[in-house]
């Protein structure tokens, strides 16, 4: 004797169950990265130079992007890699010298400090 299928509203209640501990386990995956992360950054970002206000926006900031980083790149399904056409000529030039640039402003920044 084959058992009866169940009614809607279990399965309704079940996968709504099963979408908050996925949730759940998201934001604690983004917590174990963001915290450690945070709490290393407001110790370090200070010795920049910058002042309390923006040290504690920065760190926080950069700790939320790293956790989010994390996430997306482990809770993605996996994809086939698509084929990528070869990087053009003008567009590495634009990178590097922007690369270029971003260093030159930061050592300017921490030797002025």
């Amino acid at each position: 004797m084959a058992s009866e299928p169940l009614p809607d509203w279990v399965e309704r209640e079940t996968s709504e169950f099963d979408r908050i501990e996925r949730l759940t386990w998201r934001v604690v995956r983004i917590a174990a990265v963001a915290v450690p992360a945070w709490v290393v950054l407001l110790l370090l970002v200070p010795l920049t130079g910058l002042g309390v206000m923006p040290s504690l926006l920065t760190a926080t900031v950069l700790a939320g992007g790293a956790g989010a980083g994390v996430e997306m790149r482990r809770g993605a399904p996996r994809r086939r890699a698509r084929a990528r056409a070869p990087m053009s000529a003008t567009r590495a030039v634009v990178l590097t010298v922007l690369a270029i640039a971003l260093l030159a402003y930061v050592v300017f920044v921490l030797r002025a400090a």
